[in-house]
């Protein structure tokens, strides 16, 4: 049985608490049944709780789990100890090496920094109600919904906790219950209610079985807890083309015109066409190298293209969104101009 923790209600510890909430919950649920059948009994995931469990939530938000696993290593080890006053003394250079994007850079400076005034009062959370929990959460800089309900879950490791806004979670819970359009949040609050007090449980086999799932289609799977930007491939291609272009448009600079008959922009050094899978980018030798290193399946050295070394090709859809948006922009922001008698493209 769970342990219970003060006024914060039942934790799950071990993978005996887990095990148990898995016969609860298919004793009462078909679905649920129908869930552990094809995965099993799902992992105990938990992280540590504190600042450090937060800001490696927000390190993995919209990456995938081989980047997230690589950038937070760097973080770890450049962040010691790992207090928010070590990371408040930090400045966004030393920060961006260790491959965060802008957005994580702010956030992770604002919570560090409103700690640090504040109080680290993190720690007292454990002994605090979900719903406190959350409400206190989603009051510090740049914390959401999804980042909260995930702190909950894995670094408090709350029974009931729930992330009904999480992506996975929703296709999961489609998939499994045979429904017509895939539930949002509110939806897939409203049906994990039938899951209490085992929601965090539930949560972890709705995590397990869409893995199961994409393992059985073929789709590769590299961790239990998928990332909530993760899409079939011909979603994420036609989302991030999107997104590619947005961001682009953005940018000063950037023109758009027909390329064979496709809809093709470009912007600065950086080239692509929208109804393929691919985009083009000019990286400095290093960030090439970074690139390459953190997302493989992504990033594609082209040494020699169009007779210039360092492009690289980019697969749209084994980004995120917001992979893509540090890749164009690093592109952007260290574009060079055209050596005299090389080739246009």
């Amino acid at each position: 049985m769970a342990k219970m923790a003060d006024a914060g209600g039942p934790i799950i510890e071990t993978l005996d608490d887990v095990a148990a909430g898995v016969r609860a919950l298919t004793r009462s649920c078909a679905h649920m049944r129908q869930a552990h059948a094809l995965a099993g009994d799902p992992p105990l995931q938990r992280d540590m709780a504190g600042f450090e469990g937060l800001a490696r939530i927000v390190v993995g938000q919209q990456v995938s789990i081989a980047s997230a696993s690589a950038i937070w290593a760097r973080v770890a080890a450049g962040v010691d100890p790992f207090t928010p006053e070590q990371m408040a003394g930090l400045d966004e250079t030393a920060l961006r090496g260790f491959g965060l994007s802008r957005p994580k850079i702010v956030t992770l400076s604002k919570l560090a920094r409103h700690l640090v005034d504040a109080g680290d009062w993190l720690p007292e959370l454990v002994a605090v109600p979900d719903d406190v929990v959350r409400e206190r959460l989603t009051a510090l800089p740049g914390i959401g919904p999804w980042t909260a309900d995930v702190y909950l879950l894995f670094c408090l490791g709350r029974a009931d906790g729930f992330a009904p806004g999480d992506l996975a979670l929703q296709v999961a819970a489609q998939h499994l219950m045979d429904l017509e359009a895939r539930p949002d949040a509110k939806a897939l609050q409203a049906i994990a209610e039938r899951w209490r007090p085992q929601r965090g449980v539930a949560a972890r086999l709705l995590w397990a079985y869409y893995a199961a799932v994409k393992r059985r289609a073929g789709a590769p799977v590299t961790g239990t807890r998928v990332p909530d930007t993760q899409l079939t491939f011909e979603e994420q291609r036609m989302s991030t083309a999107a997104a590619f272009r947005r961001i682009a448009l953005s940018l000063p600079g950037t023109t758009e015109a027909p390329h064979f008959k496709r809809q093709a922009f470009r912007v600065a050094r950086i080239y692509a066409t929208l109804d393929e899978r691919c985009a083009y980018m000019m990286f400095t030798p290093d960030e090439q190298e970074f690139k390459v290193m953190l997302a493989p399946d992504a990033f594609a050295p082209l040494p020699n293209a169009w007779g210039r070394k360092g492009w690289t090709e980019v697969v749209l859809a084994k980004l995120s969104m917001e992979e893509l948006e540090v890749a164009l922009r690093m592109a952007y922001a260290h574009a060079q101009p055209r050596p005299k008698g090389t080739s246009k493209r």
